[in-house]
């Protein structure tokens, strides 16, 4: 379910699933935000929080995240668990 769920904050749903974000996974495979470790507690995105939260310090930085083009354009993931089916029908 790509689409975010409705009840979370308006802060949350424009901005979508970032780096930091706690949550669960939840049937049928929908992410269930909580919270996200990088904001503040008064941040609106942080509505639902632990107690005692207190945001990651020292906060992350650009040079933190890892970036890479491993999946490029005409690439694609496969696992034994994946079937190719032919169904005779065109792609259009």
């Amino acid at each position: 379910m790509p689409e975010p769920n409705l009840n979370l904050p308006v802060e949350y749903r424009t901005q979508g699933v970032s780096i930091g974000d706690v949550g669960l996974i939840a049937s049928p495979g929908e992410f269930d935000f909580l919270f996200n470790i990088n904001y503040p507690a008064d941040d609106p995105i942080n509505s639902e929080h632990p107690t005692d939260f207190q945001p990651l310090q020292p906060p992350l930085q650009a040079r933190d995240i890892s970036m890479s083009r491993a999946f490029e354009a005409g690439r694609f993931l496969a696992s034994e668990s994946v079937k190719r089916v032919q169904t005779g029908m065109s792609d259009g």
